[in-house]
């Protein structure tokens, strides 16, 4: 009897001694905080941290589902593509038992991509002395998302602007007719998103945009027209008139006299090599006037009849005619002019049509324009509506307005037919 007391006491005190899972406790677990991570980040946790075994026993720890590994107590994850949330599920074990616990990922989304440039990707006509620039971006986690503006003329721009807050940036003293670069690269926290490159053209060099309806109806004075001088002799005048292009107001010359002038005229211009002058006008079947620059007759057109009837010339050691022309109806010409090598030269349009060109085996230069009815013929009026000069040239400038010298050759200068 005992003997078997002694054995009753003696087996629960083997079965406490090696552990007899009856009496073992299972690893503990405190909470796991929930993680909020981007792409390309690594994520690590020490779950020895937020796990101890009561009866001190080591403990070993393993994946139980979700992304990332665990080796001995660390579990890292470089976290991947997609984004949202990600859950995690480890056991800890102490060789007689398991528990388990789990925790969140929160994959973010990188910042939106850049989108919905303005000005439009190759837009062009656009403003040099400033313009805005827009963009959407944004980020689908709602996470405030600084920019950086690359900007410049070459087509991979360099940094300019760096942290903007907003997506907006007004960019000012732009070079005339040039091409600018430009994209924006998106930050959010490590993630960067960089948008594509886009393109736009600033306007050409505008000397003179007129449809003259700001200007006071009357005869001109010297400084009626702020692009260009005027001055007059004999009966001859310039005036400010309702008999622009459909009744709208216009700058109207006449000259009644062969000893009269009138003339609108702009000297002391910086030399341009490319550009266009662009002018409406209407005729009496008498008229003769010429525009453009006479330095060397080029670009000049004359209106009268110097050979071929009464129409559009062009003068270089000889006169060609553009086209013959209908008194008392309205015209559109267009005269481009790039004297660069190797064109040399400048063409005329007349209503949209080409009707020829004038070329050169020199360069030359753009220095001044005029609108001139002829000392040396009569024109009853020309009516002229709509004037534009612009140039071409990639960020030309020029002055104010010169003084008009009392010298300047008034009459044609050429052979007359």
């Amino acid at each position: 009897m005992r003997k078997r007391h002694i054995i009753l006491l003696i087996v629960p005190l083997v079965l406490l001694l090696t552990g007899c899972p009856l009496f073992n406790k299972l690893p503990v677990w405190s909470t796991i905080a929930d993680l909020s991570t981007n792409i390309g980040d690594i994520v690590n946790v020490n779950l020895s941290v937020y796990c101890t075994d009561p009866d001190g026993d080591s403990l070993n720890f393993r994946l139980v589902n979700g992304p990332g590994s665990v080796v001995g107590s660390l579990y890292s994850w470089t976290v991947t593509a997609p984004s949202g949330l990600k859950t995690v599920e480890v056991a800890a074990s102490d060789g007689k038992g398991e528990s388990k616990t789990s925790f969140k990922i929160n994959v973010k989304s990188p910042p939106n991509v850049p989108s919905n440039p303005s000005p439009a990707h190759n837009a062009d006509g656009q403003s040099f002395k400033n313009v805005t620039l827009t963009w959407t971006g944004g980020d689908p986690d709602g996470d405030p998302v600084t920019y950086d503006l690359y900007f410049g003329t070459s087509p991979n721009p360099p940094i300019n602007s760096t942290n903007l807050t907003n997506t907006s940036l007004v960019k000012v003293g732009l070079a005339s007719f040039t091409n600018y670069y430009w994209k924006i690269v998106a930050k959010e926290g490590s993630r960067v998103v960089e948008g594509p490159v886009w393109k736009f053209t600033t306007e050409p060099y505008g000397i003179v945009d007129d449809n003259f309806e700001s200007r006071p109806l009357g005869v001109l004075g010297p400084s009626t027209l702020p692009w260009a001088n005027y001055d007059s002799s004999d009966l001859s005048k310039g005036a400010i008139t309702l008999f622009g292009f459909a009744g709208s107001r216009g700058l109207t010359l006449s000259d009644p006299t062969l000893d009269g002038y009138a003339r609108v005229l702009r000297t002391g211009l910086s030399p341009a090599r490319r550009g266009m002058i662009s002018f409406d006008f209407s005729v009496a079947a008498n008229g003769n006037f010429g525009v453009g620059d006479r330095t060397h007759w080029a670009p000049y057109i004359f209106c009268g009849d110097y050979g071929e009837g009464f129409g559009l010339y062009t003068f270089s050691g000889d006169y060609q005619m553009m086209m013959l022309i209908s008194p008392n109806t309205w015209y559109t010409v267009l005269m481009e002019f790039d004297f660069n090598f190797p064109y040399r030269g400048f063409s005329v349009h007349v209503n949209g049509a080409y009707k020829g060109a004038e070329t050169y085996t020199v360069t030359l230069d753009f220095t001044q324009f005029e609108f001139l009815v002829f000392s040396s013929r009569l024109c009853d009026y020309v009516d002229f509506d709509n004037v534009y000069i612009g140039i071409y040239d990639s960020g030309y400038t020029t002055s104010d307005v010169d003084a008009m010298s009392s010298d300047f050759e008034l009459s044609t200068g050429l052979p007359l037919p």
